[in-house]
């Protein structure tokens, strides 16, 4: 029996990310067992599993005498977040810096760039947030660590529920895509210490942009690293 609850587990547990990334699902509302048995006709058994894994992630909470609901994030929450996953991404890119690259990767790299470059002259914001997890998550698959894959992925996506709810992207999305070019630029130097702590500060400017009781960082504070 378990080895058959756990492909529903996977299954309700990633809709139910979506559904709190997407805001579907507020801060605050409670997700009864029943009710989502019910919406995708199966036993209590996955529901449970995957309400426990999403516990575990940080993105619902059990409240005595209400039971599992979705979990508010506070600004200074936002910004723990935001300063793990910079560490973590920006020792990915450095990592993959160190390697180092080979030209496939780099041509791949570049798509990947490309992408995002369309994405923001169209201002298709959906694609953007799909092509900005792609790349993100480049460096990380490229770096030969498969726990810092893992660890990226889990909190990367805690971030894309924060970016979501209260996304100042459409502003400053030109900005972001700034960051990915000066990374691009330092690894193409073979600068790898300097393309993983541009990878670092452009997280970090993420979440100051984001969360509203922060300054924004001044962009290019790298230019006289050419």
């Amino acid at each position: 029996m378990p080895k058959k609850s756990s492909p529903l587990r996977e299954k309700i547990y990633n809709k139910l990310i979506e559904d709190i990334v997407t805001d579907r699902l507020n801060p605050g509302e409670r997700l009864s067992e029943a009710s989502l048995a019910k919406r995708f006709k199966v036993s209590r058994t996955p529901i449970r599993e995957a309400l426990l894994q999403l516990e575990k992630l940080g993105y619902v909470v059990h409240q005595k005498n209400v039971g599992t609901v979705v979990k508010k994030i506070s600004p200074e929450g936002v910004r723990e977040i935001f300063e793990v996953v910079a560490a973590l991404e920006g020792m990915a890119v450095e990592l993959f810096g160190k390697l180092p690259p080979s030209p496939e990767d780099m041509a791949q790299l570049a798509r990947l760039h490309e992408s995002l470059k369309r994405y923001t002259e169209h201002q298709d914001f959906a694609d953007y947030y799909e092509g900005n997890r792609q790349f993100h998550d480049f460096f990380a698959l490229k770096s030969g660590n498969k726990t810092l894959v893992k660890l990226t992925r889990s909190q990367r996506d805690r971030i894309y529920r924060i970016v979501a709810r209260g996304s100042t992207l459409p502003i400053h999305i030109h900005q972001y895509a700034a960051g990915h070019e000066a990374i691009i630029k330092a690894l193409e130097k073979g600068k790898a210490e300097l393309a993983g702590s541009i990878m670092k500060n452009h997280v970090l400017e993420a979440a100051y942009l984001i969360s509203g009781n922060l300054e924004p960082l001044p962009w290019s504070p790298f230019p006289s690293h050419d």
